[in-house]
């Protein structure tokens, strides 16, 4: 795969990748929808990485 940013070939490793947790009710009495939001404790993930510019893709 070629980077798409600096045109040097991209090689594997690993990213950390953003998890979700859901919050409190957006309206009072709701039980069933609320807001997410980014936190939680994340996850390692394989990816593409430039090794020139440092640009990832996820696979």
């Amino acid at each position: 795969m070629i980077c798409r940013k600096c045109k040097t070939e991209m090689v594997l490793g690993i990213a950390t990748a953003q998890t979700y947790v859901g919050g409190m009710p957006d309206f009072e009495g709701e039980t069933h929808s609320s807001t997410f939001s980014a936190g939680g404790t994340g996850k390692v993930i394989p990816c593409h990485k430039c090794p020139s510019c440092g640009h990832s893709v996820t696979k």
